[in-house]
């Protein structure tokens, strides 16, 4: 497990001056070792207030999508999963 690194003075500050911004963390976690080459996934640390906020639980499914150099995460439409199972 890694330990996340601490948090910066300029963020704390901004964090105190009530900034909206949410700020958060990719990690980068080695997952396996398969005949000498390694495997990683990649973890976003979100804050609990912002997950609360969002109305989101632990074992939530979440579907992401890009737009424009952006990362959209949103809890998964079960109906649309369903449907699309059927289809």
């Amino acid at each position: 497990m890694i330990k996340p690194k601490s948090v910066c003075s300029g963020t704390k500050k901004l964090i105190k001056e009530g900034y909206p911004k949410a700020f958060m963390r990719l990690q980068k976690h080695k997952t396996d070792t398969v005949n000498n080459k390694e495997y990683f996934k990649y973890v976003i640390v979100v804050k609990g207030n912002l997950i609360k906020k969002l109305g989101w639980k632990e074992g939530d499914e979440l579907e992401a999508e890009t737009k424009s150099n952006k990362l959209i995460i949103m809890r998964e439409n079960k109906s649309r999963v369903e449907l699309a199972g059927k289809e």
